[in-house]
């Protein structure tokens, strides 16, 4: 996708199934550093700036690779305390289809 062309999308993205060449090489590359089998959206709309996401890649990766990234959010979710919620009743489940 251009990032000039409209898509519906609010974000700009250039998907996985869409990029090509260093993008697809990039996208590859955060797969398998960070384990996640998706390159989520803030990597695919820095792919739509000029030069944007192999430099920010390249800053990056050293930390994803050392599990920087990984060790600062475990720590940031063990310190988060989260409000007790309620039960959702089963009729706002049935009405968003869940059962």
């Amino acid at each position: 996708m251009s990032p000039d062309k409209p898509s519906g999308d609010p974000v700009p993205a250039i998907t996985e199934a869409e990029a090509t060449g260093e993008t697809n090489a990039i996208y590859t590359d955060i797969r398998a550093t960070t384990g996640v089998p998706v390159v989520n959206l803030i990597w695919r709309h820095l792919a739509t700036m000029d030069g944007a996401l192999p430099w920010t890649w390249g800053a990056l990766r050293p930390l994803y690779a050392a599990n920087t990234v990984a060790s600062a959010a475990a720590g940031l979710r063990a310190e988060l305390e989260l409000p007790a919620m309620q039960p959702w009743p089963v009729s706002v489940l049935e009405a968003a289809g869940l059962t």
